[in-house]
């Protein structure tokens, strides 16, 4: 629930400065973006979600093949729901703005983008797959690479030498957006995306869907030939993060453009968090957790939404009545971000065991 701890009103309500350094410094360094270059812990729930829709899509595939649904109407479906996932994050984008915000730079918009990709894909053999995602990465590394670097230096400019070419507002993604998303009605034609999000950064991401997909296969096929799933899961994370560390030498680590590094860091680390999980409650059977798991899992696009339009409430209600009063400064984010948790996890709670789901 910690993790809720993201750029909510409260926490922006708390400078960094007001923590006095170790724990507190650290929790709050891990709950926030990285700013421009690295990873975060909360850079990684992004990955995460896109992780998990791959993840799913094969067994969705499949129960709809056992019933009987054609390949049209798997496709319609497939359409629709990613038409249905772009408008919803374009209503979030929208969210307190006088007018509809024509950005696609969020999880559900990415994710979006991303899903047609993905499943017209799944009827190539794996190989080709492979060779699809690693055409996609060399594809995005090139054309960072290849777009010219401005001479006078851009105005916010983190990286140098080569590396320039990933810096914000001045790479291939920024420049394809200053086009695509003046396409749309605007008030003002659009210079720059807040915090050098891009559109295009759904194409890399395609990568960690294709993850998801892959740990899928896997564990139908360890499970029919009584492999352990699980050792293979880790010795494959591990493979995939020392690869991400690998380019990374050859172009950052940044999220906010989804650089090929990122792509492959953030899958690995993903499968490895997936693959402890898996062995805790499949293998073992510590299932202490995987009721509250599959409360938010079953839920998941309400969940989501409701973190994008209730948490910021949740959390300013918390510091306004209660935390003020009787908690120290530097605990405040914090532990506004777990009432704001709890508040909504016992909402899943309560929606699913009503048998209330919001699907698409």
């Amino acid at each position: 629930m910690l993790c809720l701890a993201t750029n909510a009103c409260g926490v922006r309500s708390v400078p960094r400065d007001t923590f006095e350094s170790g724990i507190w410094t650290a929790l709050w360094d891990a709950a926030r973006h990285s700013s421009w270059v690295g990873m975060t812990a909360w850079d990684l729930v992004q990955p995460a979600f896109i992780f998990m829709v791959g993840l799913a899509l094969p067994y969705s595939l499949a129960a709809r093949t056992a019933r009987g649904d054609s390949r049209s109407n798997q496709v319609w479906h497939a359409f629709r729901r990613a038409l249905v996932l772009v408008l919803l994050g374009v209503f979030l984008a929208s969210n307190g703005s006088a007018r509809t915000e024509f950005v696609f730079d969020n999880v559900l918009a990415q994710i979006g983008l991303a899903y047609p990709v993905v499943f017209a894909a799944l009827l190539l053999p794996w190989r080709w797959q492979v060779v699809l995602v690693a055409t996609v990465l060399l594809a995005t590394f090139g054309a960072f690479a290849a777009y010219p670097v401005p001479v006078d230096g851009a105005a916010e400019a983190p990286l140098e030498g080569f590396f320039a070419h990933w810096n914000p507002h001045s790479n291939a993604a920024a420049a394809f957006d200053r086009v695509f998303l003046n396409l749309f009605p605007r008030a003002e034609p659009l210079a720059e995306t807040e915090g050098g999000y891009q559109t295009l950064s759904f194409v890399p991401s395609i990568a960690n869907m294709f993850a998801g997909v892959w740990v899928a296969a896997w564990l139908r096929q360890a499970r029919a030939s009584g492999v352990p799933a699980a050792r293979g899961l880790v010795v494959a994370g591990l493979v995939v993060v020392a690869l991400g560390v690998a380019v990374s030498f050859a172009c950052p680590v940044v999220k906010r453009v989804w650089t090929p590094s990122f792509a492959l860091l953030s899958s690995g680390v993903t499968v490895l968090v997936f693959a402890v999980f898996y062995w805790l409650i499949d293998v073992r059977g510590v299932d202490v957790l995987a009721s509250a798991f599959v409360d938010m899992g079953v839920n998941s696009l309400a969940v989501y939404l409701l973190i994008e339009l209730a948490r910021p409430w949740i959390e300013a209600s918390v510091f306004t009545h209660v935390a003020w009063w009787f908690m120290p400064v530097r605990i405040l984010p914090a532990v506004a971000s777990c009432v704001a948790g709890a508040a909504l996890w016992g909402l899943a709670r309560w929606m699913r065991k009503n048998k209330v789901f919001l699907r698409i």
